[in-house]
């Protein structure tokens, strides 16, 4: 039943929003889950009373329909006994005045209830009577302009040609109009010229940027880890997919499949991969002292939370504990949501490292086209040098046996002494210590190495010989004796050998050393400790440790864990490089070649085979390979091909090297089984749960799987009643900047009633008959009258309906923290137009990073960058560290993004002029919009006063304006002549270096301050 007219007006405003054009059973209902269930909803029921269900409601006298004066909850709210009075006043929630007469009227009119308006499902609305139907554009004018007359409200006029295009393209683009298509407008306001111009601003590359920034903002983007080290994370080819998903309009429901669970689709392309990063861009953390399993679980949380939030507008975060307190959900139907991400790979800590797995490579396109040109031309060069060596006769020599059995050279680092031009380090007072020590094996030289440590203690002497590394070939071991002392054993030992990193380690015993903990191919552990009491001779291969022939060696680390241990004659047994025999005969070569881990599979297979055993076709493809690769006799023919192919892999290796990562989803092969968690503790595991989804919304979709890729389709379902609501709602909060639902987080029973209900259904339908098509929704609203007009507040909206929730105004609030960035540096001719690619570190303060960062972290120092370029990039890309984001982005109300946020807050502060008057960035702009200025023809101060006002508001400004801008330019260069020295301060206040221009230094510092006033004028930094 919907309430009269008459009630609706006599409404105080505040009251107006919530209740208006609702059905009153759903404003009944959002005021008793606000008041009441705290104490008498689904989780607490005091007095055994519970208000949110209806038969518990008609229960006794509670309620009497159609009866106020004997309902007891009628009674309760009205009386003036504040012992009996509910609210009671200890709650600090009182019912206004108007919210009790809402109740009261709702009892008398038999108090109709209503199952809660957001789990309904979605209506496909006629559209509505109106008596000026001229009015309506869209389908949506009429939903609009119906409720506008039920209140006795007209809708404003169409905004003035300028000020709708600026609102259109800061919408659609981020950016401000140029002047060429504002003149354009202003000469042909056609409605036909209006949508001409939206759909060139739809295909814009930069219409993804502007609608990517929002969606960061719910995936909670970051370029940091969050927590603790707070290190660089590379996953900005995620940020990269988003723009290109917005630009080629991918439909929203794949847009949800592919993040949720692109890894899970049949045959995932690169990009499907790459948006299943959605899942890993949490808060994440590798603190010491931190529990795994309790990480895990916040882990898992915090993408629960986030896609109940970014795709159903849940608050489904308040059921970790227990049952939702206001809407359907149960603690266990949260951990079947839960259950779905589960079954996530990864380590719950991640290392501190920039790619935790799961990871991949993920090349740009551009980076896509070069290599797959490179690998095309390497290929092509390969041909033709298979046509040479196809040409060419090979014939086995015959060798003298002496030939086939070369014993390796043993090259000692040190005997007796540290080996010469070394750097010695070591730990405690003594380092280096030789003493004869037990004696040994002859070749052994007089003094050992000896070193002692306490028990549990770590001691450690290494060395570097940088100019001096030593060169590993195929076949090479290292080797060194050791002497554990019977008396006093060690319980470890460890060799680590220096690469470009010391992460190449070989340890013998039980309890790790310094630095062992690591798992993988540079941390081997050789087996048990040696037999104390005798010289053993320890031999390793360097393939296990890590290395490759062609690596150097510039370093050993010596290293034991308590006991005293002596070390003697550490050495490389190199056969050395190929040789003349090896390039002339292909069986000698097989001998050395086996152990060469660079060969291909195919052919170490085959050599690791005895060369009686070799077959005619494994022999022919071994003589192939050899001529191709190693026989000295093709060397030359093949040598100006083989200089091409060395540049070309030059050219690829750098272009691997710039290939970034980024991380994605995988599924577990066996997921764990999921617990309820009693109170919500990691570590206190109740009853057992399977993925599932909540008995309130609809079921699950036959036949798909349950996982997250199931769970995509759930959520896509044409019939799920959240989904497209809340996605419409989110765009419509983008365009107006506020939803028609005011909490677009939270569609549930505390969360706001929708202004226009009809409308919101009506979008939502239409959006799923579309095929979930964002730019045509986004197109649709733009084009509607709604939209179109006039921001200006008539006074008796400003009485009714300051907050414009009835839409008979044009929206008009200040830009958001990008907008206003991006919008100076256009104006100020500096934006880079270049899309995609790595996070960028314009000017900030100096030392916000420090101030929050622990030692050894390596985003502790921040470093601006210096190339134009990158410092004139959008904000979009500013790289975002999340324990201390921009302070220009922070300071207008930019998230952290250590969680989901699908509604920012809108301040105005002090300290917000403050940055705009005076931070670098802005400043440059100024400067570079005064330069454009100054170079202006038309001679006078009051045309190029003119010129500045309509560059950067795009209206006309009044004569007045313009002479008051004239004037103080005037008295500006004055003083300014007067102090030349102050007007190039001024001038080099802005980032360096300061460009070159023909106009005198006082003029330009006169008009870099008028383009400063102007960059700060209201109109400029609102959307009107």
């Amino acid at each position: 039943m919907v309430r009269s007219l008459l009630f609706y007006v006599l409404l105080p405003v505040a009251i107006l929003a919530r209740v208006a054009s609702c059905q009153q059973a759903e404003a009944v209902r959002s005021l008793l889950s606000e008041h009441c269930y705290r104490c008498h909803g689904p989780d607490v029921q005091e007095s055994d009373l519970r208000l949110d269900k209806r038969e518990r409601v008609l229960d006794g006298d509670i309620v009497v329909p159609g009866d106020p004066a004997s309902s007891e909850l009628v009674r309760r709210i009205l009386t003036d006994d504040p012992d009996d009075r509910m609210p009671p006043a200890e709650a600090h929630n009182p019912l206004l005045d108007a919210e009790k007469k809402l109740i009261e009227q709702w009892v008398a009119d038999g108090a109709p209830w209503a199952e809660h308006w957001a789990f309904l499902p979605v209506r496909k609305e006629a559209l509505p009577s109106v008596s000026r139907p001229q009015w309506c554009r869209q389908p949506w004018d009429f939903f609009v302009l119906a409720r506008l007359e039920k209140e006795g409200l007209t809708p404003s006029p169409q905004a003035p040609a300028a000020i709708l295009l600026r609102r259109v393209t800061l919408d659609l683009l981020g950016l401000p109009p140029t002047q060429e298509a504002v003149r354009r407008f202003e000469a042909d306001p056609s409605d036909a010229a209006y949508a001409a111009y939206v759909d060139r601003l739809l295909a814009d590359p930069r219409y993804g940027e502007h609608r990517a920034r929002f969606w960061l903002d719910v995936a909670r983007y970051a370029d940091t880890h969050g927590l603790h080290f707070d290190n660089y994370r590379e996953i900005w080819p995620y940020r990269d997919w988003v723009v290109r998903a917005f630009n080629a309009n991918l439909p929203y429901d794949r847009f949800i499949v592919e993040q949720l669970a692109g890894d899970l689709l049949d045959r995932p392309s690169v990009d499907q991969r790459i948006a299943s990063g959605f899942n890993r861009l949490h808060v994440t953390t590798n603190e010491g002292g931190s529990i795994e399993e309790e990480v895990r679980f916040r882990n898992v949380l915090d993408r629960t939370n986030t896609m109940a939030t970014a795709f159903m507008g849940l608050t489904a975060g308040c059921a970790v504990c227990h049952d939702h307190k206001f809407d359907p959900l149960t603690q266990e139907e949260y951990y079947g949501l839960f259950a779905f991400f589960e079954g996530m790979a990864g380590a719950a800590l991640d290392g501190n490292m920039a790619s935790p797995p799961p990871a991949m490579r993920a090349p740009t396109p551009a980076q896509r086209r070069e290599r797959r040109r490179l690998e095309e031309a390497r290929e092509m060069i390969e041909a033709c040098a298979w046509k040479i060596v196809d040409a060419l006769s090979y014939r086995e020599p015959h060798l003298r046996a002496s030939a086939l059995s070369v014993a390796p050279t043993r090259r000692t680092w040190w005997n007796d002494a540290p080996p010469e031009d070394a750097e010695l380090h070591g730990d405690g007072d003594t380092i280096w210590h030789f003493e004869p020590g037990p004696p040994g094996p002859e070749r052994l030289g007089a003094l050992r190495l000896a070193r002692r440590a306490a028990r549990d203690a770590l001691a450690q002497d290494f060395f570097l010989t940088p100019k001096h590394g030593r060169r590993l070939e195929i076949g090479d071991r290292l080797e060194v004796w050791v002497y554990l002392d019977p008396d006093d054993p060690p319980q470890t030992i460890q060799l680590q050998f220096h690469g470009k990193t010391w992460e190449h380690r070989a340890r013998w015993g039980a309890k790790p050393a310094h630095g062992a903990g690591a798992k993988g191919p540079g941390d081997v552990k050789e087996g048990p400790r040696p037999v104390a009491g005798r010289w053993t001779r320890l031999v390793l291969d360097p393939v296990n440790l890590g290395f490759r022939p062609g690596d150097t060696i510039d370093g050993v680390a010596f290293t034991q864990v308590g006991g005293r241990v002596f070390w003697d004659a550490p050495a490389l047994l190199t056969h050395g490089p190929l040789g003349e025999l090896e390039r002339t005969s292909l069986r000698l070569w097989a001998m050395r070649a086996r152990e060469d881990p660079r060969l291909p599979k195919e052919i170490r297979a085959i050599l690791a085979l005895p060369q009686e055993a070799w077959n005619a076709e494994q022999e022919t493809a071994l003589e192939a390979y050899y001529k191709r690769h190693v026989w000295g006799q093709a060397r030359l023919p093949l040598a100006p091909l083989d200089e091409r192919l060395a540049e070309i892999k030059a050219q690829i290796d750098r272009l691997e090297a710039e290939i970034p990562h980024t991380l994605v989803s995988e599924e577990l092969a066996e997921p764990p089984a999921t617990h309820v968690r009693l109170r919500g503790r990691y570590d206190r595991l109740g009853k057992q749960v399977t993925r599932s989804t909540p008995a309130f919304l609809p079921p699950f979709p036959k036949g798909a799987r349950r996982d997250r890729l199931g769970l995509a389709q759930w959520l896509t379902d044409p019939g799920h009643p959240l989904t497209a609501r809340v996605a419409v709602n989110r765009f419509w909060q983008e365009l107006f900047g506020v939803g028609l639902v005011e909490t677009s987080e939270d569609f549930g029973n505390q969360g706001a009633l929708p202004s226009h209900p009809a409308l919101l259904d009506a979008l939502a339908a239409r959006f799923v008959a579309s095929g979930w098509n964002v730019k045509a929704l986004i197109r649709s609203i733009v084009l509607s009258s709604t939209y179109r007009q006039s921001s200006v507040v008539r006074p008796e909206l400003a009485s009714r309906d300051p907050a414009n929730r009835l839409l008979a105004r044009g929206p008009r609030y200040r830009l958001d923290a990008e907008t206003l960035r991006d919008q100076a540096l256009l104006l100020g001719g500096l934006l880079s137009p270049h899309l995609g690619g790595a996070p960028v570190k314009p000017p900030q303060p100096e030392g916000l990073w420090k101030a929050v960062a622990y030692v050894g972290s390596n985003t502790m120092v921040f470093e601006a960058d210096t190339d134009p370029e990158k410092r004139h990039r959008r904000s979009l890309y500013t790289f975002w560290k999340r324990t201390a984001p921009a302070p220009q982005l922070a300071l207008l109300d930019a998230p952290s993004r250590e969680e989901c946020r699908v509604r920012r807050e809108r301040t105005n502060t002090p300290l917000q002029a403050l940055m705009l008057l005076n931070d670098p960035q802005f400043l440059e702009a100024a400067r570079g919009l005064g330069d454009l200025t100054a170079r202006q023809p038309g001679g006078t101060v009051e045309n190029r006063a003119l010129w500045l006002l309509r560059r950067a508001l795009c209206s006309p400004p009044s004569d007045e304006n313009v002479r008051d801008l004239a004037n103080y330019v005037r008295r500006t260069l004055e003083s300014f002549r007067r102090d030349e020295e102050a007007a190039r301060r001024l001038l080099e206040s802005a980032p360096p270096p300061l460009p070159a221009s023909g106009v005198p230094v006082p003029e330009r510092a006169a008009w870099m301050m008028a383009a400063s006033i102007v960059l700060n004028l209201d109109p400029l930094l609102s959307k009107e």
